[in-house]
């Protein structure tokens, strides 16, 4: 009888060994509105524009005024494509009395109204931006910054055909051509080419330009 009284009782330690030493299962919830932030500008630096903007929208199915995700989404877009400039805009104007995304969306805006074509606007917008943040450069994207303000501006005066003007900003972010006289017919040369028009060889160089700063 006693020995049957050890195998049971030594039958139920084993068996209840067997619960205490098995590993919890560990339970996994919905990423954070934080977790989905990080994430989406993580894929937002890695030029992964449709993944950030899918992970934007979900904090903003639950917080629509959430700043960080409206900017988010808001360049996601504008760097995707060209067919959604409206919204673009209405996103970055969440961000406009943020201290911490006034710069950004402010540089988004600018580039969303150049792409509708509204040149006129641009040259105060940029002045108003660099006025606040003369260095200013996109933390999520570094590429992105003040010599690219510059060189929509000039583009935008080009497009207005105030030449003399586009060439003074030209001329913030190269050194190369300052032999160039816009009165001056002579000087219009551009690697060994000559230009039949100031607004001809300008438009030159915007175009080599262009190519270093985007």
């Amino acid at each position: 009888m006693k020995k049957i009284l050890i195998i049971f009782f030594s039958l139920i330690f084993l068996h209840c060994g067997k619960f205490t030493t098995e590993p919890e299962k560990k339970v996994t919830g919905d990423p954070t509105i934080e977790e989905l932030l990080d994430s989406g500008w993580a894929d937002f630096t890695a030029s992964q524009y449709d993944s950030a903007q899918q992970k934007f929208d979900k904090v903003l199915a639950q917080e629509p005024e959430n700043v960080a995700a409206n900017v988010g989404k808001g360049w996601a877009l504008l760097l995707r494509d060209s067919n959604h400039l409206q919204l673009v805009i209405l996103c970055l104007e969440k961000g406009l009395t943020d201290g911490n995304w006034v710069s950004d969306c402010r540089t988004g805006i600018i580039v969303a109204k150049f792409n509708q074509a509204k040149y006129d606007e641009i040259p105060a917008l940029v002045n108003y931006c660099l006025k606040d943040n003369p260095a200013y450069s996109f933390s999520y994207q570094p590429k992105i910054d003040w010599r690219d303000l510059i060189l929509i501006k000039a583009q935008a005066l080009y497009f207005t055909k105030k030449y003399k003007d586009a060439w003074t900003e030209i001329k913030k972010l190269t050194t190369k051509y300052n032999y160039i006289d816009p009165q001056a017919s002579e000087t219009w040369v551009v690697d060994d080419v000559s230009y039949f028009s100031f607004e001809a060889v300008l438009s030159k160089i915007i175009q080599i330009v262009s190519v270093l700063y985007r």
